[in-house]
């Protein structure tokens, strides 16, 4: 009998302990939906529905069926974005407000079943055909269709999108492309490349397979042996654009609708006539005056610079010459350098053009009027731009932990230069070459880097990170640069190179302003993730900490710290292109919902916004 009991004890014992691990383990969770065309009720079926954790990568993939249902199970809890792809229609993520607009989250917590609707577009599609300068059909050439995105100063920054291939005809198709607005570029034709490629999907980089575009091995390829007596011939200056464009800065954009097709795109890569070009040339030569026999780069671009993507067509010229090796065949040769000559082609205007060999480098400023260019850029070494940083009201030898920010210097379109700042504030910054330099002091103020929006897309903005700063300056702003008796914070610094200049004093002060509110629909209700954006009034300067971006929480709140006192304006859309502010044509349409807020130190003003709805003109 004892034994009997104490069986059932163990029994007993067991089953309880099995009841609480039970009880103690999630409840699964899973996700259901129903993919749809946008603007009704009809399904889409056969579509892949992808489970995206929050840096993009699909961690479920499953389909839909015929009436357009899908499902995950066994969902961990988290936060995740979903996104269908379906023959036909354009990539759609789950919470697009309008098409083509960004995807709002999926929280799944333990043991929830979220039944969620995706709306899809029908595709776009962009065709055409390219040629040579012959009119000759290039044969697989890569054509590449580009989103035109924004940068600071308003100027179109392209960002791929998709790849596809002429066929034997010069023939392309771009299809199952969002609406926007995109640029069209062609390439070299690869008729005799010996290589294997891959192929991008036309759902986009996100479904590319690697698969084997083209193998050419075994045909035969025929060459003429080269003119050695032939003076060489300068390399062309080409266009690549639709519209006869050799860049993307002068390239004409073309708008797509939903399920539009824009057709007769044709591109001819044939070298521009300098008819409406002037032909720039020159040669670089070293610091004892002889040309470089070295590889180097040169760049040509509108002056004063920008951020943006405004260089013309610009490259070193080479020539053939005698292969060194002993042991190679008769006549045999090779490329190199042609006595630092380099050759662009630029329209009426004021430019820049850059040469730089390693810490060498050199520049011209020149007004370029109808007739041609020759110029000579000598190359000088690098500089040292230094100085001191200190808190405004502060002796100078107050120690703050300036030891965890950083100095740093740009110029457009992508040049910058760094230094730490010492214990007692002082700051290096080396191996600076050629050119006309703004400040930034991150994380109080950026320069005008790339970073990703929440779709992928590139985009150039100047909005700071904040979240790094010691606790000591969390309600800091820089409120002056200057070097001597020139402020930088609206002028730039010259740099000619070969120089040290040491004047520079950079001044913070604690008594920033804030910003606060909430983003309010017409019946009053908060608007979670609104985005919130602030924009200095008048021409502020273009790398500041008074460009900030904030996007709304679930109670529709948001908030700016750490602002410099002056005049702003505040946009609140619902939904909006990351950086189309910047664009001036998007920005008028919107200028009468801006609300004015005028900020001073020390003080913190706090409003409710009207939020601008997705369905605004665009």
């Amino acid at each position: 009998m004892k034994r009997l009991a104490l069986l059932i004890s163990l029994a007993i014992v067991v089953r309880s302990n099995m009841s609480g691990i039970m009880a103690q383990a999630p409840e699964p969770s899973s996700i259901r939906g129903i993919l749809t065309r946008w603007g009704s009720d009809a399904p889409i079926g056969q579509a892949t529905v992808e489970l995206r954790d929050l840096s993009g990568k699909a961690v479920a993939i499953t389909a839909t069926k015929e009436t357009g249902d899908f499902a995950f199970s066994n969902v961990p809890r988290g936060t995740y974005g979903i996104v269908a792809l379906a023959a036909g229609y354009a990539p759609a993520e789950y919470g697009q407000l309008r098409p083509g607009g960004s995807g709002r989250p999926v929280i799944v917590a333990a043991g929830q079943q979220p039944n969620i609707r995706i709306n899809a577009v029908p595709g776009g599609s962009i065709s055409g055909r390219v040629t040579n300068e012959n009119g000759q059909p290039m044969v697989y050439s890569q054509v590449d269709v580009l989103r035109a995105t924004y940068g600071i100063d308003g100027r179109v920054t392209p960002i791929f999108m998709q790849s596809v291939t002429t066929n034997d005809l010069g023939e392309y198709r771009a299809f199952w492309l969002p609406p926007g607005q995109y640029l069209v570029r062609a390439g070299f034709s690869r008729l005799n490349c010996f290589c294997n490629y891959g192929m991008n999907s036309p759902m986009g980089s996100d479904t590319s397979t690697p698969s084997t575009f083209i193998s050419q091995t075994s045909r035969p390829r025929a060459a003429a042996a080269p003119n050695t007596d032939a003076a060489p011939a300068a390399a062309p200056v080409l266009s690549s654009f639709y519209s006869g464009a050799a860049d993307a800065a002068s390239a004409t954009p073309v708008n797509l609708n939903i399920g539009s097709e824009v057709t007769g795109l044709d591109i001819r890569v044939a070298p521009i006539e300098f008819s409406s070009r002037v032909k720039v040339s020159g040669v670089v030569v070293d610091l004892a005056g002889r040309p470089l026999q070295n590889s180097f780069s040169v760049s040509i671009g509108k002056w004063p610079t920008t951020p943006a993507i405004d260089y013309s067509s610009a490259q070193m010229l080479t020539t053939r010459a005698p292969y060194p090796d002993a042991n190679a065949a008769p006549g045999a040769q090779r490329y190199v350098i042609d006595n630092g000559k380099f050759e662009a082609a630029a329209t009426a205007g004021k430019y820049q053009i850059r040469a730089v060999q390693g810490e060498l480098s050199g520049r011209v400023i020149v007004d370029i009027g109808n007739a041609d260019v020759d110029l000579t850029i000598p190359l000088r070494p690098s500089s040292v731009v230094a100085g001191r940083i200190r808190m405004e009201g502060d002796p100078a030898n107050t120690p703050r932990d300036w030891s965890r920010l950083l100095v740093g210097i740009w110029t457009g379109p992508s040049v910058s230069f760094t230094g730490s700042i010492e214990d007692n504030g002082q700051f290096l910054i080396e191996h600076v070459i050629a050119g006309d330099y703004q400040f930034f002091i991150p994380p109080w103020t950026s320069a005008p880097v790339s970073t990703t929006d929440r779709r992928g897309l590139a985009v150039t903005s100047p909005t700071p990170n904040r979240s790094a700063l010691p606790a000591v300056f969390e309600n800091a702003y820089v409120k002056s640069i200057r070097s001597t008796n020139r402020d930088l914070m609206e002028n730039s610094l010259r740099v000619e190179g070969g120089e040290r200049l040491d004047f520079v004093e950079i001044v913070v002060s604690l008594d920033a302003a804030s910003f606060d509110g909430r983003v309010l629909n017409t019946k009053r209700e908060p608007v979670s993730r609104a985005t919130v954006v602030l924009l200095p009034k008048g021409n502020a300067p273009a790398v500041s900490d008074r460009y900030r971006t904030s996007m709304t929480d679930d109670s529709g709140s948001f908030q700016f710290h750490g602002l410099p006192p002056g005049d702003y304006r505040v946009f609140s859309w619902e939904d909006v292109d990351a950086g189309a502010w910047f664009n001036p044509a998007f920005l008028a349409v919107y200028e009468r919902l801006a609300t004015s807020v005028t900020l001073v130190e020390k003080q913190r003003q706090s409003l409710d916004l009207d939020v601008i709805p997705a369905e605004s003109p665009r």
